[in-house]
């Protein structure tokens, strides 16, 4: 090798060198991050234990939540008890399906033929003709000739308004 190229080679050996030293730190840190995490897990996992120990000596089936009043340790317990403390008379016993067993010879009924609908005809309503309003003929009189006002301009929609309730206010 030349003189010349040695300076080149090395910056780039340098640079492979804090590469590789980087990636290190970085497998470094991810295993101290996971190892904290598997610690803090185990020690969850033994504070659990030691609690369900420590109600187990004191006599309780169930422990109870740190922010329980003593009602709902109370129930709690209770559910617990009526939970794990079932008597052995209550078994449960598996239900097989029934089914019937064909015997030989019997032919099978046939279906009776479904009964036809009764088709009722409807007359249709003849088209432009309103049902009958639930009003007397005299009101239907003034309201017609107070829509006639209306629709020749004569009255303001406004004033056809305040007339109409006023015809269908009356008696």
């Amino acid at each position: 090798m030349k003189p010349a190229d040695e300076p080149v080679m090395k910056p780039v050996g340098d640079a492979d060198e804090q590469m590789k030293a980087a990636e290190a730190a970085k497998v470094a840190e991810i295993k101290a991050r996971q190892a904290a995490e598997q610690q803090a897990a185990d020690e969850a996992a033994a504070k659990k234990a030691a609690e369900a120990a420590a109600a187990k000596a004191a006599g309780t089936s169930v422990p109870t939540q740190t922010g329980d009043n003593p009602a709902q340790a109370k129930a709690r317990e209770a559910l617990a008890n009526s939970l794990f403390n079932m008597s052995g008379d209550t078994a449960v016993t598996p239900v097989t399906p029934v089914t019937p067993a064909a015997k030989p010879g019997v032919v099978a009924t046939p279906m009776p033929e479904p009964v036809q609908p009764i088709k009722m005809v409807i007359a249709p309503a003849p088209i432009g003709m309103a049902p009958p309003l639930p009003i007397s003929a005299e009101k239907q009189q003034k309201l017609q000739a107070l829509l006639a006002k209306y629709r020749m301009d004569q009255v303001t929609p406004d004033e056809y308004q305040k007339q109409r309730a006023v015809i269908l206010a009356e008696p």
